[in-house]
Formats: C-alpha cells, structure tokens, sequence
C-alpha cells in the first residue's frame, strides 16, 4: 500500500450534495494485473454524518476537487471526538479523473 493521501471534495448522492467541503484520506492496495482497490476515510460533524444515513446504503458519489471521481460505499461509526462521527469507505471501480488525465496517489 502507498501512503494515503489528503484530499478535498465532496460527497453526493445523485446530484444532491450530501457534504459540500469533505476532507478525506484515500489509500489503494495494488491488486493483480495491474488493478488497484481503493478506500479511505473521512470524519465529519454528527449532523452532517446524519444526513449521509438518512441518504441510505448507497451508491454515494465522490468528487475531489483535484478531478477525480468515483462511487463509494461508506461505513459509519462513533468518533472518539465528542460532537463528530467517522466513516470508512471504499470505492467500486476505479477513482476516474473527469479530465481524462492520468493520475496516481502522491508518495
């Protein structure tokens, strides 16, 4: 695994903006044939979390600010921050860049 990276984005489901100023950490396991498995994380107010649950299971959509996009299932669990939740997710697919450039985790 390379080291995760810090990104910015947001977090939708269909073109509803479920978190408009989403601050995450993305990692990828390299997989056979060149394939590549990515998953991260975010933390975010209890409330704002609250409407992620309400969306559902998913499909949630991820879009970063640098272009790269992808679908994501996400994981919620408490925070150890009083106020403040946490969620795991992973992205089905690939993290696709909406510009068509060719991109990789920085080291």
């Amino acid at each position: 695994m390379e080291r995760m990276e810090h990104a910015h984005g947001q977090l939708k489901l269909g073109e509803s903006v479920l978190i408009d100023d989403l601050d995450c950490h993305i990692g990828v396991h390299a997989k056979g044939h060149g394939h590549k498995s990515y998953f991260g994380y975010f933390e975010t107010t209890a409330e704002l979390m609250g409407k992620v649950q309400q969306a559902g299971v998913g499909p949630f959509h991820l879009e970063l600010k640098d272009g790269r996009a992808g679908d994501i299932y996400v994981t919620i669990h408490p925070s150890s921050t009083a106020g403040r939740m946490s969620a795991d997710f992973h992205v089905t697919g690939e993290l696709h860049d909406k510009h068509h450039r060719h991109r990789r985790l920085t080291q």
